[in-house]
C-alpha cells in the first residue's frame, strides 16, 4: 500500500507490464483515477458493497484515511515490543520491505 501511495501511476504501470497488458494513455489515466483513494472512498458503496456489519461506520470506516502506520498509535507498548521481536527474526531485506514497501529483489 505504501508503494501505491508513493507512486500510484507507476505501480499500476508496473503491474500492467508484468501481466503484459497493453493500454492506451487514456485507459491508463482512467484506471489511475479510479484507483485513487479519494475516488474509491467516494464510490465505496459501489466498490465494496455494504460494510456496516463489519465496520461501525460502514464504508466510511473501511475507507478511513488512506494512510499507513496508524496502527502504531493504537497498539500498546507490549504489542509494539512483540512486533519488533517478530521483525528482528526476519531477514533485514524482508523486514525493510514489510515496513517500507519498494521493489522486491
Amino acid at each position: 500500500y505504501r508503494d501505491l501511495l508513493a507512486d500510484l501511476a507507476g505501480e499500476i504501470a508496473r503491474i500492467a507490464n508484468f501481466l503484459e497488458i497493453e493500454r492506451s494513455d487514456e485507459a491508463f489515466a482512467g484506471i489511475t483515477e479510479a484507483c485513487r483513494f479519494e475516488t474509491a472512498k467516494k464510490n465505496a458503496d459501489r466498490i465494496v458493497g455494504d460494510m456496516s456489519q463489519s465496520f461501525r461506520a460502514g464504508n466510511q470506516t473501511f475507507f478511513h484515511r488512506g494512510t499507513n502506520g496508524r496502527w502504531r498509535d493504537v497498539l500498546r507498548e507490549e504489542d509494539l515490543s512483540l512486533y519488533r521481536q517478530a521483525m528482528d527474526r526476519l531477514p533485514l531485506d524482508l523486514a525493510r520491505w514489510l515496513e517500507n514497501g519498494g521493489p522486491v529483489a
